[in-house]
């Protein structure tokens, strides 16, 4: 009987540490349960003004997803690492000033930072 019920204990320790990973993982602005977004999908597709992001000189993909994140251009600064790395553009994310909006999916804010398309100055050697 206590074994059973060690069992089912570690189990639901196992699925609540395994949910709190997922939303880590997707990011703040994903819901846990139901309707669950794509995590590379724009944070709000209506809202299209835009900010200014500046990326500083030797930033990192990491440096620059969790500054996206924190400013609500990404879901998760997790995936756009990720996804920085699949694209094979982390050594091309030029140092800069960009116009980024929420409406922008990840996939299209690294187009963005990976062809270096500054607003203004500062772009990498």
């Amino acid at each position: 009987m206590l074994a059973r019920f060690l069992v089912i204990v570690f189990a639901l320790l196992v699925i609540g540490a395994g949910a709190a990973i997922g939303y880590i993982v997707l990011g703040d602005s994903t819901p846990l349960l139901g309707n669950i977004a794509d995590p590379m999908s724009a944070v709000d597709a209506q809202d299209t003004t835009k900010q200014v992001v500046t990326v500083p000189q030797g930033a990192t993909a990491a440096d620059i997803g969790t500054d996206l994140q924190q400013r609500g251009l990404v879901r998760s600064g997790l995936v756009f690492r990720i996804a920085v790395e699949q694209a094979g553009v982390g050594g091309t994310l030029a140092a800069g000033d960009y116009e980024l909006s929420r409406s922008m999916s990840t996939p299209e804010i690294i187009q963005v930072l990976a062809k270096g398309q500054v607003k203004r100055g500062l772009v990498a050697t």
